[in-house]
């Protein structure tokens, strides 16, 4: 299942994932990014109002994935 979505529109009512280094704060100069704790590996998810299995099963096999 594929039922979160790599959008930057967070705050949808379905779940959402985004990488605010490369996305959002990609203007920003790397120092100040890490200053506010924006660092390369944090990801940002937006729970939606999906069923809390679904959201915990997809998110498990994209792990698994990796």
């Amino acid at each position: 299942m594929n039922l979160i979505y790599n959008l930057a529109n967070l705050g949808d009512c379905k779940s959402l994932i985004i990488h605010p280094a490369s996305s959002q704060y990609l203007s920003f100069p790397e120092a100040e990014r890490d200053g506010l704790g924006i660092t390369s590996d944090l990801l940002r998810l937006s729970a939606g109002i999906e069923a809390i299995d679904d959201i915990i099963n997809d998110l498990g096999q994209a792990l698994d994935k990796l």
